[in-house]
């Protein structure tokens, strides 16, 4: 069996800041943070996505799953923005589970 992401290239990011502008400083401080708690999750099997906002961790993903994730931080921060890291597990198999993030339609 092969990667499973081999016939996805063309549709994976390469690194590096995706959006029109960089991030802000306190969008930088909350998207390092988030970065660290996202490698000690993977780290222990857990999940991949973190959620942060002001410096504080609004929400981590276990079994639910991503979106389910988002939607649940969305629903405790009142509308203040929100920051999302999604990491890879340390030897995530590749093969069956990529990590990925689609849209939702937040109100």
């Amino acid at each position: 069996m092969v990667d499973s992401t081999l016939f996805l290239r063309p549709l994976l990011p390469d690194p590096g800041v995706l959006t029109r502008r960089p991030p802000s400083e306190e969008e930088q401080r909350d998207l390092d943070y988030g970065y660290g708690l996202a490698r000690e999750l993977g780290r222990l099997d857990l999940g991949q996505s973190v959620v942060v906002t002001d410096g504080a961790c609004v929400a981590l993903e276990a079994m639910e799953g991503t979106d389910a994730v988002m939607e649940r931080a969305a629903s405790l921060v009142n509308g203040r923005p929100l920051r999302v890291v999604k990491l890879a597990k340390p030897n995530q198999d590749l093969r069956f589970d990529v990590p990925v993030i689609g849209r939702l339609p937040f109100g």
